[in-house]
């Protein structure tokens, strides 16, 4: 990991829950220590301005969790892992973009924070002196359904008190952040004298014992949207749920959000077990078809440090259990991965860089959520990876498997990890997912022709999927809109387009689904697949085609400076390579470098393509990229 030196997200709507993003109410990040000052955990949300809590564990030793909450006073926390009174005296500030925190600054020490930001319809925060009186209203702010509460006496070493709506009618509460089970509310906590009393959109009941005469309490509020969310450009959309589920005798079941989680706290109700915590940060997988690549939880009621887990995995609409608790009925609150606006930057989303010998090795200024890198001077495969797939890779030269590379680490808040050790000539182009622009989707074959859901927003204009789990030797499959459903190219060789009625079931892909047909490429039963969206948002990519006319041509993509990534592949001829420019290797008037995606040879150097504002120029007549009236689709980004 390194310390994130840039912002991750973007400043939106003030105030209210309306038209925020995820980005602008919640953030994971992770840093390493420093050992002296502070670490600046700079996350985009502003704290200072609009109140809320950062949750800090250490990922790499034994050592309580902190919630931070400086409305209890300066310096204030609490530890959700034990029952202590509230502390002062730890050295953290919010800020406008985030917070400073030299509390955790210690030698060695790598961690992680969760900000919640106030906001209607997602997190709030009340603090109350108790009066003694039974069945007492505390009023909110949430305006919306209570998805869990937790409460903490400050002024007293007293459990924390818990209750989760559950399936929304029967609720659960819990007498601490602990392994113990869940149970039905009584009167005793949230309650009158005769019974339990379920909050309501502006308050919640309590009882005497999180009520006792004098005392000081504290309680967070987290909210669960049905629908009813008012977040995103057209203030429409969910971002947090809290709900339940049964696994079944095989401990499987399939979890419907209506949205991909980025983090999610999780255990039985009805067992003794940890609240496992896990995000798309330190590591949520899509599926583990490679040993060795697992979720990164921590547990909410423990100490001890990071671990392995594999008990869900990732959907583009929720998550499916996998693993543990069979025949249990799991409590869970899950919050939506951002961003919800199509991008307006393209540096934001997409960046070039070479590796150097410092962590991560190759550096961007955003989270990186795809990757491909290879070595530009010599002989060698040009690996692709992703922050679904963990710590595995694919070749887009081969028909391979997916192979394991445990060197790849996608913790870091700018850029990923790669072997600082390897060849100094290896160059990685990174990809942020970001809806209209690109998505990342990983599912499992059926057999059978099938919708796959994903949260582009828009129709992809071009998809690339990748049989992970098998050893059969399928290739790369492609869609892309130059050329339609009915036909397919493929990644890893120089082939023509070809026609088919089982790749895309001859079905062109919607704004949130495509289809695959019963092909074993794309949809054997039980494999595991990966799939690569892109789309085109005016000002930072495009996805096109055009004619070669065999002399220079200009072609137009809507930019204003150029473009810095070309992919170029002619359809109809075969022998045409998947041509890659970019303008960090360069993209000049003259001859400039260029690879194929389904070769390992090192770069070569031709004159090809020109600068040109609107996108790019071609220039000469070469078959790969100008052939005389033969077609080409292409890939471009500003």
């Amino acid at each position: 990991m390194s310390l994130s030196k840039m912002i991750m997200g973007q400043s939106g709507n003030q105030g209210t829950g309306g038209g925020l993003d995820v980005d602008d109410v919640f953030n994971t990040f992770v840093a390493d220590a420093t050992g002296s000052g502070s670490l600046t955990i700079n996350n985009g949300i502003d704290l200072s301005g609009e109140g809320g809590i950062v949750w800090n564990k250490s990922r790499n030793g034994t050592a309580n969790h902190f919630i931070f909450d400086p409305d209890l006073g300066s310096g204030a926390y609490l530890q959700p892992n034990t029952n202590a009174v509230l502390a002062t005296g730890a050295n953290y500030s919010f800020t406008s973009t985030g917070l400073t925190d030299a509390y955790n600054n210690y030698s060695n020490n790598e961690a992680v924070w969760w900000t919640w930001r106030k906001a209607p319809k997602f997190f709030d925060v009340v603090t109350y002196t108790g009066n003694g009186v039974v069945g007492r209203e505390i009023s909110h702010n949430l305006n919306s359904s209570v998805g869990m509460i937790l409460v903490k006496r400050t002024d007293g070493a007293e459990d924390w008190r818990v209750l989760h709506r559950n399936d929304g009618s029967t609720w659960k509460e819990s007498t601490s952040i602990s392994t113990d089970g869940l149970t039905t509310p009584s009167n005793g906590r949230f309650g009158d004298a005769s019974s339990f009393v379920a909050p309501t959109s502006t308050a919640f009941t309590v009882n005497t014992s999180i009520n006792s005469n004098t005392d000081q309490y504290v309680a967070y509020l987290f909210a669960h949207n049905n629908n009813d969310g008012e977040f995103g450009p057209d203030s429409d959309q969910d971002i947090i749920k809290c709900g339940s589920y049964s696994t079944n005798s095989s401990a499987k079941a399939s979890i419907n959000l209506g949205f991909e989680p980025q983090w999610i706290i999780y255990r039985p109700a009805n067992d003794t077990a940890d609240w496992k915590i896990i995000d798309n940060i330190r590591g949520f997988m899509g599926s583990t078809p490679v040993s060795g690549a697992y979720n990164k939880a921590v547990s909410a009621n423990q100490s001890f440090a990071e671990y392995d887990e594999d008990g869900i995995h990732i959907t583009s609409t929720g998550f499916e259990h996998v693993s543990g608790f069979a025949n249990k009925n799991i409590i869970y609150m899950a919050i939506r991965r951002g961003p919800l606006a199509a991008p307006t930057d393209a540096t934001k989303v997409f960046g070039i860089d070479t590796l150097d010998s410092t962590a991560p090795g190759f550096d961007s200024n955003f989270v990186v959520d795809m990757a491909f890198e290879r070595n530009v001077s010599g002989e060698s495969d040009a690996r692709i990876a992703s922050r679904l797939t963990g710590e595995t890779a694919l070749r887009t030269n081969t028909t391979g498997a997916e192979i394991a590379a445990a060197s790849n680490s996608w913790d870091y808040m700018d850029g990923w990890f790669y072997d600082l050790s390897s060849n100094s000539s290896k160059y990685s182009w990174m990809w942020k997912r970001a809806p209209s622009y690109f998505d990342v989707v990983a599912y499992t074959g059926t057999g059978s022709a099938r919708t796959i859901s994903h949260n582009l927003g828009v129709k992809p204009e071009m998809i690339w999927i990748k049989d992970r789990s098998s050893s059969n030797g399928f290739d790369w499959m492609v869609y892309h809109s130059g050329i339609g459903a009915t036909k397919f190219l493929r990644l890893n060789t120089t082939h023509a387009e070809t026609t088919s009625n089982n790749r895309w079931n001859d079905t062109e892909p919607a704004a949130n689904v495509f289809t695959v047909g019963d092909s074993n490429r794309l949809n054997l039963s039980g494999e595991d697949y990966i799939a690569y969206l892109f789309a085109t948002v005016a000002g930072v990519s495009k996805v096109g085609s055009y004619t070669g006319t065999g002399s220079d041509q200009n072609i137009d993509c809507g930019f204003s400076s150029g473009a810095r990534f070309v992919l170029i592949k002619c359809t109809n001829t075969d022998g045409t390579n998947w041509m890659v420019f970019d303008s960090v290797r360069g993209i000049v008037s003259g001859s400039e470098p260029h690879l194929r995606l389904n070769s390992t040879n090192a770069e070569s150097s031709d004159d090809q393509i020109d600068p040109y504002s609107g996108g790019f120029a071609l220039t000469g007549n070469d078959n790969d990229t100008n052939g005389s009236s033969k077609t080409y689709i292409f890939y471009a980004i500003a």
